[in-house]
């Protein structure tokens, strides 16, 4: 039966409209038009922001959607209200009034000034009217609320007095107590009691240094720095429980989602501990909290005694401890602080209130957590994070205190740093009396980038060198593991199959099917997304071929590769993570960030690294399309394919291991070796194989750029996406390989 074009136009526009209103509310009144041709009502969705946001009054934010009408020029207004019905005409504001509609069907966005905004918590609506139809209205699904800030009375200026010179400041060792212990083998151990101050201490610069946004180019090559996305917070029971904390919130949010698990943010560690309030000791001095360094009764929800409950008094009091009067102590739970011993002082700790115990060797050595359970410690703050991750059900490599090169030749050096940070590892740094965490570094010198516990700011500190007069002293390390994760290709959502999802390279917007829209990076970025931090899901990732800037969203961004490379990023050491990646074609080498650098192949080889023997981490090979080679290093040749055949490495069978299977375009045959040949798709058809109904072997799929049509045998066909994107599966082998 052949339908009637303006039957199927008008089924597409209500069947599209339909899926929008899951985004919001939709209020719309009937959709007759005038008499005459049907005229299509126009349609609106929301994209940002995604969730319940508070701001200052003042600040300015990106409100963003979708839009369409395709057969008028509709007018598009935004307002915010103090409810959610927008037709009731009360209590509402404009935003802005009466913007077109996007005619190239992309997204829009408006930059709210809320200047004028009084504080309060309002819903944000928009009405798209094409004066033909009655006017749609969308309520987004998120509430903003606007504080005021409050205006700090001025100061007197006080009368001259003459010219007095600026005091120099002094190191303030009393935060600091070292002493030498001989264990029973002989052997002499440092034992250091840190007691950071709660507020940075007077009279010293803190450098500080903003981190430069992925959605730009601006980074030069003077000021080139790695770091990573870490939570900063103000100290809240302790300098070491505190930069514990924030290490432990970084895993929290890239991969390792028991570390925290209370309500706030969604149950996601928050970047900082203002979503919580302060809280005035007995001392009358005002105290940060953050549930993670140190818990409390009737804070996130706790309704027993915790951490501040049991061991708090004020800065710098010795015991007892306040659980002494109770007569019990509460089991150690959810926070860094109990398993440090942070404050303790019963049980032999004797941690006055602010302090944590490191023990070290004094000399270059590591001293092991293995080590020090061998000597009978059981006070050591490093020891106590280890088993505060074994509380969350992960396991530990690496966990050890190690003594700075500035203090002991050959000891922990800035390339050890380096190598931790490039890891993926932040750093726990301790200067003379205070603990920080190291989140970066610049490339081009010996500077620190991290966070000092006194605010939310990225400051700085050259390696070796001091920090508000304190002299660098050692660094404790200690790396969660868990069970390896699926790393089911393009799994968007971690659920164990892929998504239907695309980027778009004319406004870099990356796109999952009923998941998001996100744009991110600049003109020319190609996009790479993979599972960067073992999570099981598939992260949103570019890589910049102009700068070899890799930029991983709300994760990191490192430089490695140069203009000409081809990005390949997989696991390559079978740790569960895709490793930042380069195959170079002028020279053929691969080059695998931290782990090796290979030549391997020839002018005109095609990488296509995969899991070809099954054992957990990808493998060097190339295709060679003059001849249909395959190469795998260290594992066989193989002939499969011709000249203008495209190789499409995956799991078709499900046994493991990666099969040799090349698609066709001249005739659409899809061959997978000693498995199956198929025809599938149409001319200018993509492949796009993946698991996409998670059963673990790759399935025979198309992308169909000239109607966005994507179609996976036997399974389902699909509208997403349109005519110049680039979908998720269409790698950056395949994007270079086609150019």
């Amino acid at each position: 039966m052949k339908l009637d074009k303006s039957f199927i136009r008008v089924f597409f526009i209500l069947f599209t409209f339909s899926l929008l209103c899951s985004n919001g509310v939709v209020y719309a009144e009937s959709t007759n038009a005038q008499e005459g041709e049907p005229n299509t009502v126009p349609i609106f969705q929301f994209i940002e922001p995604q969730q319940n946001l508070t701001i200052q009054q003042g600040e300015v934010l990106s409100v963003s959607w979708q839009d369409d009408d395709p057969d008028d020029d509709a007018l598009v207004s935004l307002a915010y209200d103090t409810d959610a019905d927008p037709t009731n005409d009360e209590n509402f504001s404009w935003i802005v009034q009466n913007l077109s509609e996007d005619l190239d069907e992309e997204g829009d966005t408006f930059a709210w000034d809320t200047s004028e905004v009084p504080a309060g918590t309002y819903f944000v609506w928009a009405v798209i009217n094409d004066s033909v139809n009655n006017p749609v209205y969308t309520v987004a699904a998120i509430t903003i609320t606007v504080e005021t800030i409050e205006a700090l009375p001025e100061e007197p200026v006080p009368e001259p007095i003459g010219i007095q010179e600026e005091p120099t400041p002094t190191p303030e060792t009393a935060y600091s107590i070292t002493e030498q212990v001989t264990m029973a083998d002989g052997t002499v151990l440092e034992k250091t009691i840190i007691n950071g101050p709660p507020e940075a201490p007077a009279g010293y610069e803190r450098p500080v240094v903003s981190l430069p946004s992925m959605e730009d180019d601006t980074l030069q090559a003077a000021t080139q720095m790695t770091a990573m996305v870490v939570p900063a917070f103000s100290w809240s029971f302790g300098c070491s429980a505190t930069s514990a904390a924030m290490i432990a919130g970084y895993y929290d949010r890239n991969g390792y989602s028991n570390m925290y698990t209370g309500p706030t943010n969604g149950g996601m560690m928050p970047l900082d501990n203002k979503s919580w309030p302060t809280w005035v000791d007995s001392h009358g001095d005002t105290r940060n909290q953050c549930p993670l360094s140190a818990t409390h009764m009737g804070l996130d929800g706790r309704t027993t005694r915790g951490h501040v409950d049991d061991y708090w008094v004020y800065v710098n009091q010795p015991g007892p401890d306040p659980w002494v009067a109770y007569g019990t102590e509460h089991t150690y739970s959810s926070c860094t602080g109990d398993y440090m011993h942070t404050n303790q002082w019963e049980h032999n700790y004797e941690n006055i209130d602010g302090a944590t115990t490191f023990w070290s060797y004094n000399s270059n050595s590591q001293l092991s957590c293995s080590a020090m359970e061998g000597y009978s410690i059981t006070d050591d703050g490093t020891l106590g994070l280890r088993d505060f991750y074994y509380s969350r059900g992960y396991s530990v490599t690496d966990c050890y205190n190690q003594r700075t090169d500035n203090m002991y030749t050959g000891a922990f050096s800035f390339d050890d740093y380096k190598a931790e940070i490039d890891a993926g590892y932040p750093v726990m740094i301790h200067v003379e009396g205070h603990t920080m965490v190291g989140v970066g570094y610049y490339i081009t010198d010996n500077t620190v980038i991290l966070h000092d516990t006194w605010d939310y700011t990225n400051h700085t500190m050259t390696w070796g060198g001091s920090y508000v007069g304190r002299p660098m002293r050692s660094v404790s390390i200690v790396h969660p593991t868990k069970p390896s994760t699926s790393m089911t290709r393009f799994d968007f959502d971690g659920d164990g199959d892929a998504d239907v999802g695309i980027f778009r390279p004319s406004n870099n917007l990356f796109t999952v099917k009923d998941q998001f829209y996100q744009k991110y990076g600049t003109a020319g970025d190609i996009a790479v997304p993979a599972d960067y931090d073992g999570d099981g899901d598939t992260d949103i990732a570019i890589f910049r071929p102009s700068s070899g800037l890799w930029a991983v969203k709300d994760q990191f961004y490192a430089y490695y590769g140069k203009s000409g490379d081809i990005p390949v990023p997989a696991d390559y050491d079978g740790d569960g993570k895709a490793d930042l990646a380069i195959f170079r074609p002028s020279n053929r080498l691969w080059a695998v960030k931290n782990i090796y650098y290979v030549n391997y192949g020839t002018a005109g080889d095609i990488p296509v690294p995969a899991d070809y023997d099954g054992d957990g981490d990808a493998d060097i090979a190339v295709f060679r399309p003059s001849t249909g080679l395959w190469a795998v290093k260290d594992q066989f040749y193989q002939g499969f394919g011709k000249n203008g055949d495209i190789p499409i490495p995956a799991d078709y069978d499900g046994d493991g291991d990666d099969d040799l299977a090349i698609f066709r375009p001249s005739t659409r045959l899809f061959a997978v070796r000693n498995q199956f040949y198929q025809g599938y798709g149409i001319a200018g058809d993509i492949p796009v194989p993946a698991d996409y109904d998670g059963d673990g072997d790759a399935d025979v799929a198309i992308f169909r750029p000239s109607k966005g049509l994507w179609a996976v045998k036997d399974q389902f066909y699909v509208g997403y996406g349109k005519n110049g994107d680039i979908p998720m599966p269409k790698t950056a082998l395949y994007y270079y390989s086609m150019h």
